[in-house]
């Protein structure tokens, strides 16, 4: 209880979750307007159909999350993967959408 609110421990990992989720959204939007005959293009999507993959089964570790309402090891592994392989491709995009 944190100023007289109950506060659960789940809510930052939720909030992270959806937060990836957003992003990684928001970044295939953007490879998918890159020109079609970029050579990145094609190597951005690969990269994204990986991270797709990753938030997986991060969203299945996600229910373990609110069983024990706690972040496991797991979970924060695969969180930091994800968010490493976002910067990558959001530094990607830009450099491409800059040519």
């Amino acid at each position: 209880m944190i100023d007289g609110k109950t506060v659960s421990t789940t809510d930052a990992p939720n909030d992270q979750h959806i937060q990836l989720r957003a992003e990684l959204d928001a970044i295939r939007s953007q490879i998918q307007r890159l020109p079609q005959y970029d050579p990145s293009r094609r190597d951005l999507i690969h990269m994204s159909d990986q991270v797709e993959i990753i938030w997986r089964r991060l969203d299945n570790e996600m229910i373990l999350c609110r069983r024990w309402r706690r972040a496991t090891a797991n979970y924060l592994e695969m969180v930091e993967r994800i968010e490493e392989q976002l910067k990558i491709m959001k530094r990607e995009v830009f450099w491409r959408q800059m040519h």
